[in-house]
């Protein structure tokens, strides 16, 4: 379950990538287009907020759902 009280990065990726429901190749394909950012976690390395899973499940939904591709998961996710 995500701790949704916390936005301190807390989540590797391949838990980031399980709990969002998507694969780590889609979640490598978002950092590479810039669309989420890891940050340090405890530790050293590097993860992701409960905030940020819910924004790359928002993400992974749009593409899947929608078909929309990069460029327009970008313009659709500023418009928030």
């Amino acid at each position: 379950m995500i701790d949704n009280h916390h936005d301190e990065p807390r989540y590797t990726r391949i838990v980031t990538a399980q709990l969002a429901e998507i694969s780590i190749e889609f979640l490598d394909r978002c950092e590479e287009e810039q669309l989420v950012q890891t940050r340090i976690i405890r530790g050293g390395s590097t993860g992701y907020s409960a905030r940020d899973i819910r924004r790359i499940a928002r993400i992974g939904r749009l593409h899947d759902d929608l078909g929309l591709d990069f460029a327009s998961l970008e313009v659709v996710l500023n418009m928030r």
